[in-house]
């Protein structure tokens, strides 16, 4: 099948490069609200919530269109989104935000979105943010104001704007609430912008103007820099996940990196750590629900020793080499109660220990999986 094409007439002051390095869904529209543009992170994004090829491509789609639809459906969110569009594209102000939610069978996203204005009669760009991590329903509902959505400038010490960039595009990195650097081809770090949701590692005193391998722990210093280097040397796009001790709790987070011009790297850090939570437990319950299949099954083929459903399940996990704590934390279960279950399975099988039960239940043909 043949790639859609994402760009028209119009969008060209935008670097499709730079903007496909950054992970929120954009697209532009024209003055009717018409897409004219979208990055690779929306055609993604789109296709992991299935939808169709239509909406996954986006060019051509008209957008306020949709928002009125779902809106008149009664959706007070589709309603609060195009309020906020409408209010830039008729130049009431240069940039609004709404939030809203997004919800597939494997998971739900609370998202914000951002329209700025790329002059009256120009159109907007869309930025929509996975806020996740920080949504509260009742604190954030409803249009954000200019001065809000503005709040993100560069620091003092910073840089005015990203030289590497047009007007188009810095309206969009306007939009875009991670953190941002810029660095030079020895991985110094010469100017960066806050995130809106999470803060520094470091003051920004103690990073500007240095090295990320001199304030970065390592490995994580050194991985950053090889991927500044690769992306100098070869101009794609490097992705690097990694975790930071943040007051005293390990927080996951993405780092993007895109060469903008021959001594300039532009870099782009998200705080994953709750979408990385979620998919965790979305692993764990899926495998659970595997487990507890296969040992429903078992139960009607072989149950010599009486055991019940959820005994079996802990023998199952106990023959795979998890410790009570870990059977607890995958069947949401106290640690006392996969203690007594371990009791009953000893008792029940006439054994001495859990590995006497594994061998056993293994001899029998118990298990709902092979340990090994």
């Amino acid at each position: 099948m043949t790639p859609p094409v994402r760009k028209r007439a119009g969008a060209q002051a935008l670097d499709p490069t730079t903007v496909d390095a950054l992970p929120d869904q954009i697209a532009v529209i024209d003055r009717d609200g018409v897409i004219v543009w979208v990055n690779e992170a929306w055609t993604d994004f789109a296709r992991s919530a299935g939808a169709s090829d239509e909406v996954c491509q986006g060019v051509g789609t008209h957008y306020l269109d949709e928002c009125r639809r779902v809106a008149a459906q009664g959706s007070a969110e589709a309603a609060q989104s195009l309020a906020a569009i409408e209010s830039v594209l008729n130049g009431e102000q240069a940039r609004a935000s709404a939030r809203y939610s997004c919800r597939t069978s494997e998971w739900r996203r609370s998202f914000e979105l951002t329209a700025s204005g790329l002059g009256l009669g120009n159109g907007a760009i869309l930025v929509h943010h996975d806020v996740s991590a920080t949504d509260d329903a009742e604190e954030h509902g409803g249009v954000a104001s200019d001065a809000a959505a503005a709040s993100t400038g560069w620091p003092v010490g910073g840089a005015a704007e990203l030289p590497s960039f047009g007007r188009h595009d810095n309206a969009l990195l306007d939009a875009i609430p991670d953190l941002m650097f810029e660095v030079d081809s020895d991985a110094r770090i010469l100017s960066f912008r806050p995130a809106r949701d999470f803060d520094p590692y470091l003051p920004p005193a103690e990073f500007l103007g240095r090295r990320v391998t001199d304030v970065l722990p390592s490995p994580v210093g050194d991985r950053l820099a090889d991927a500044i280097a690769v992306a100098f040397d070869t101009g794609v796009i490097q992705v690097v996940a990694y975790q930071l001790e943040v007051a005293d709790e390990a927080r996951d987070y993405e780092a993007r990196v895109i060469r903008a011009t021959e001594s300039v790297a532009f870099g782009i850090v998200r705080d994953y750590t709750t979408q990385r939570r979620e998919q965790l437990e979305t692993d764990r319950r899926r495998e659970v629900e595997e487990l507890e299949g296969l040992v429903e099954r078992q139960l009607l083929r072989r149950n010599p020793y009486q055991l019940t459903f959820r005994e079996l399940t802990v023998l199952n996990l106990v023959a795979a080499g998890l410790a009570d704590k870990a059977i607890a934390e995958r069947l949401v279960l106290s640690t006392y109660t996969v203690n007594k279950h371990v009791a009953h399975i000893l008792a029940k099988m006439g054994v001495q220990s859990r590995t006497q039960a594994a061998m056993q239940a293994q001899r029998d043909g118990l298990l709902a999986v092979d340990p090994d």
